[in-house]
């Protein structure tokens, strides 16, 4: 019989940390400086990648990749992976601005690791804010997801109750996004790659730009 007593945040957080790791081993042959795992809800997406996002005292710096652990308990073991795996290219593109936009750079990037993204709402095409993913038969993730345990099991999982203390999903603003406090307006840009189009406005108004031939959504600029 185990009588050692638990310690949630040292078997959570680094099983996740294992993970990013062996993400790290495989696909960037261990090149990349590990981020900050934070867990957040309510957020409306599996994580975000946040550029030099913490200091430490010997005078690195290091970004932030925040999940969401409804997503991540919910998700499959080759989603989490697909997950990780994107916010690792963010990582390594270093991109300031727009950080979690998803351009042809990012696009090819996947394609070499072996997985099609897809943008959301319009799977012709492959890059976008939101994307997502499909593995292409014979290629590296598929090869390297065979080579680990698919069956992988996460020590915690998040409890929701019916009604979250935190609120109804979406209800908190992101600081990963520009806010504003009360008079304060903050700065809209077209989602579509290459258009200029930008305007100012309230935090929280759902916008869209009319100069495509579909609206597309203007998100908060980075």
């Amino acid at each position: 019989m185990n009588d050692k007593p638990l310690n949630p945040t040292e078997e959570y957080y680094g099983e996740v940390a294992r993970l990013l790791r062996w993400i790290n081993e495989r696909f960037f042959e261990g090149a990349l400086d590990l981020p900050m795992i934070t867990f957040r809800m309510p957020m409306k997406f599996f994580g975000r990648y946040i550029p030099a996002r913490w200091d430490h005292n010997s005078g690195s710096r290091r970004a932030e990749f925040k999940l969401n652990p409804l997503a991540f308990r919910d998700a499959s073991f080759e989603q989490k992976c697909l997950e990780l795996l994107r916010l690792m290219v963010l990582l390594h593109q270093n991109k300031d601005g727009r950080s979690n936009y998803h351009d042809a750079k990012f696009a090819k990037a996947m394609w070499l690791h072996g997985v099609q993204t897809h943008r959301v709402g319009a799977p012709d095409k492959e890059t976008g804010e939101h994307v997502e993913f499909s593995v292409i038969p014979g290629m590296k993730f598929e090869k390297e997801l065979a080579k680990k345990s698919a069956g992988l099991e996460f020590t915690w999982a998040i409890h929701e109750d019916e009604k979250d203390p935190a609120g109804p999903e979406g209800t908190e603003a992101d600081p990963a996004e520009p806010r504003s406090s009360s008079g304060k307006r903050v700065k809209y840009v077209c989602a579509v790659e290459a258009c200029k189009t930008s305007v100012l406005g309230r935090s929280g108004q759902s916008l869209a730009c009319m100069e495509h031939g579909q609206p597309a959504p203007l998100t908060v600029s980075a």
